[in-house]
Protein backbone atom coordinates (compact mmCIF):
# COMPACT_ATOMS: atom_id res chain seq x y z
CA UNK A 1 0.00 0.00 0.00
CA UNK A 2 2.64 2.50 1.31
CA UNK A 3 4.59 1.42 -2.25
CA UNK A 4 1.89 2.04 -4.21
CA UNK A 5 1.35 5.39 -2.77
CA UNK A 6 4.93 6.13 -2.90
CA UNK A 7 4.60 5.25 -6.79
CA UNK A 8 1.22 7.58 -7.64
CA UNK A 9 3.00 10.31 -5.83
CA UNK A 10 6.31 9.87 -7.94
CA UNK A 11 3.82 9.94 -11.28
CA UNK A 12 1.67 12.95 -10.43
CA UNK A 13 5.57 14.79 -9.69
CA UNK A 14 6.66 13.51 -13.01
CA UNK A 15 3.86 15.05 -14.74
CA UNK A 16 4.21 18.61 -13.54
CA UNK A 17 7.55 18.51 -14.02
CA UNK A 18 7.04 17.96 -17.86
CA UNK A 19 5.33 21.24 -18.54
CA UNK A 20 8.05 23.25 -17.24
CA UNK A 21 10.13 25.65 -18.99
CA UNK A 22 13.66 26.54 -17.15
CA UNK A 23 14.36 29.64 -16.11
CA UNK A 24 17.93 29.23 -13.81
CA UNK A 25 18.72 27.03 -11.56
CA UNK A 26 19.68 27.86 -7.98
CA UNK A 27 22.95 25.81 -5.74
CA UNK A 28 23.33 23.88 -8.82
CA UNK A 29 19.21 22.98 -8.83
CA UNK A 30 17.47 23.62 -12.01
CA UNK A 31 14.50 26.11 -11.51
CA UNK A 32 10.96 25.26 -14.01
CA UNK A 33 8.08 27.57 -14.46
CA UNK A 34 5.14 25.74 -15.11
CA UNK A 35 2.99 27.35 -17.47
CA UNK A 36 -0.08 27.64 -15.07
CA UNK A 37 2.44 30.05 -12.79
CA UNK A 38 1.47 32.87 -15.22
CA UNK A 39 -2.28 32.73 -14.26
CA UNK A 40 -1.44 32.90 -10.67
CA UNK A 41 0.65 35.87 -11.34
CA UNK A 42 -1.64 37.58 -13.36
CA UNK A 43 -3.96 37.07 -10.89
CA UNK A 44 -2.37 38.68 -7.92
CA UNK A 45 -1.22 41.19 -9.96
CA UNK A 46 -4.91 42.21 -10.89
CA UNK A 47 -6.48 41.36 -7.13
CA UNK A 48 -3.82 43.78 -5.35
CA UNK A 49 -4.04 46.64 -8.29
CA UNK A 50 -7.20 46.71 -8.10
CA UNK A 51 -7.33 46.43 -4.06
CA UNK A 52 -4.46 49.36 -4.00
CA UNK A 53 -6.21 51.50 -6.26
CA UNK A 54 -9.51 52.20 -4.19
CA UNK A 55 -7.03 53.22 -1.58
CA UNK A 56 -5.96 56.05 -3.72
CA UNK A 57 -2.19 54.65 -4.67
CA UNK A 58 -2.96 55.78 -7.93
CA UNK A 59 -3.02 53.69 -11.12
CA UNK A 60 0.95 52.78 -11.33
CA UNK A 61 1.66 52.34 -8.16
CA UNK A 62 -1.08 50.11 -7.64
CA UNK A 63 -0.37 47.89 -10.73
CA UNK A 64 3.15 47.49 -9.48
CA UNK A 65 2.82 46.88 -6.24
CA UNK A 66 0.12 44.14 -7.18
CA UNK A 67 2.82 42.39 -9.52
CA UNK A 68 5.75 43.05 -6.88
CA UNK A 69 3.32 40.97 -4.63
CA UNK A 70 2.94 38.08 -6.83
CA UNK A 71 6.54 38.03 -7.44
CA UNK A 72 7.16 38.35 -3.79
CA UNK A 73 4.88 35.23 -3.10
CA UNK A 74 6.84 32.45 -5.21
CA UNK A 75 9.79 34.20 -4.05
CA UNK A 76 8.56 33.07 -0.58
CA UNK A 77 7.44 29.72 -2.03
CA UNK A 78 10.78 29.02 -4.22
CA UNK A 79 12.36 29.62 -0.41
CA UNK A 80 10.10 27.01 0.85
CA UNK A 81 11.40 24.15 -1.86
CA UNK A 82 15.14 25.26 -1.88
CA UNK A 83 14.74 24.73 2.23
CA UNK A 84 13.63 20.87 1.52
CA UNK A 85 15.96 20.85 -1.40
CA UNK A 86 19.08 21.71 0.73
CA UNK A 87 18.32 19.74 3.41
CA UNK A 88 17.78 16.73 0.80
CA UNK A 89 20.66 17.11 -0.73
CA UNK A 90 22.64 17.58 2.40
CA UNK A 91 21.36 13.65 3.54
CA UNK A 92 22.59 12.15 -0.56
CA UNK A 93 19.42 12.27 -1.72
CA UNK A 94 19.43 13.55 -5.98
CA UNK A 95 17.14 16.91 -6.17
CA UNK A 96 15.99 17.00 -9.88
CA UNK A 97 14.15 20.09 -10.29
CA UNK A 98 12.69 22.72 -7.92
CA UNK A 99 9.25 23.74 -10.06
CA UNK A 100 6.73 26.74 -9.56
CA UNK A 101 3.26 26.31 -10.72
CA UNK A 102 -0.24 27.70 -10.50
CA UNK A 103 -0.79 26.11 -6.22
CA UNK A 104 2.98 26.83 -5.45
CA UNK A 105 6.01 24.50 -5.61
CA UNK A 106 7.00 21.13 -5.62
CA UNK A 107 10.79 19.77 -5.42
CA UNK A 108 11.29 16.80 -7.16
CA UNK A 109 13.99 14.24 -5.03
CA UNK A 110 14.76 11.11 -6.48
CA UNK A 111 14.25 9.40 -3.54
CA UNK A 112 12.88 9.48 -0.09
CA UNK A 113 14.62 9.85 2.95
CA UNK A 114 16.53 6.80 4.71
CA UNK A 115 14.94 6.82 7.57
CA UNK A 116 12.10 8.70 9.66
CA UNK A 117 14.70 11.21 11.37
CA UNK A 118 16.24 12.41 8.16
CA UNK A 119 12.94 12.34 6.37
CA UNK A 120 11.60 14.99 9.63
CA UNK A 121 14.50 17.08 9.25
CA UNK A 122 13.34 17.29 5.59
CA UNK A 123 9.82 18.11 6.38
CA UNK A 124 10.58 21.13 8.64
CA UNK A 125 13.22 22.77 6.75
CA UNK A 126 11.65 25.55 6.02
CA UNK A 127 11.03 26.34 9.55
CA UNK A 128 13.35 28.30 10.11
CA UNK A 129 12.80 30.60 7.49
CA UNK A 130 9.07 31.43 8.03
CA UNK A 131 10.74 32.39 11.74
CA UNK A 132 13.11 34.32 10.72
CA UNK A 133 10.20 36.10 8.32
CA UNK A 134 8.00 36.57 11.45
CA UNK A 135 11.05 38.47 13.59
CA UNK A 136 11.64 40.54 10.78
CA UNK A 137 8.04 41.71 9.59
CA UNK A 138 7.03 41.75 13.84
CA UNK A 139 10.44 43.88 14.68
CA UNK A 140 10.01 46.10 11.10
CA UNK A 141 6.01 46.77 12.01
CA UNK A 142 7.31 48.08 15.84
CA UNK A 143 10.21 50.13 14.99
CA UNK A 144 9.22 53.90 14.44
CA UNK A 145 12.34 54.54 12.79
CA UNK A 146 11.94 52.31 10.25
CA UNK A 147 8.44 53.27 8.92
CA UNK A 148 8.32 54.96 6.17
CA UNK A 149 7.22 58.47 4.10
CA UNK A 150 3.41 58.21 2.78
CA UNK A 151 4.77 57.81 -0.88
CA UNK A 152 6.67 54.14 0.02
CA UNK A 153 3.76 53.13 1.93
CA UNK A 154 2.89 50.80 -0.46
CA UNK A 155 5.73 49.05 -1.20
CA UNK A 156 6.33 48.90 2.97
CA UNK A 157 2.95 47.07 3.00
CA UNK A 158 3.97 44.92 0.31
CA UNK A 159 6.68 43.36 2.02
CA UNK A 160 5.09 43.03 5.34
CA UNK A 161 2.27 41.40 4.01
CA UNK A 162 4.71 39.09 2.45
CA UNK A 163 6.57 38.46 4.91
CA UNK A 164 3.50 37.41 6.79
CA UNK A 165 2.14 35.10 4.37
CA UNK A 166 5.34 33.16 4.38
CA UNK A 167 5.03 32.33 8.00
Amino acid sequence: MERSLSLRLQLVQEILMQAGWRVGSLFGIPLLIDPSWFWIVALFTFRYGTLWQREDWGTNIAWVAGFLMAMLLFASVLLHELGHSLVARSQGIQVSSITLFLFGGIASIDQESKNPGEAFWVAIADLPLALACLCCSQGCRDCRCLRPQRRLLPIWQVSIWCWRSST
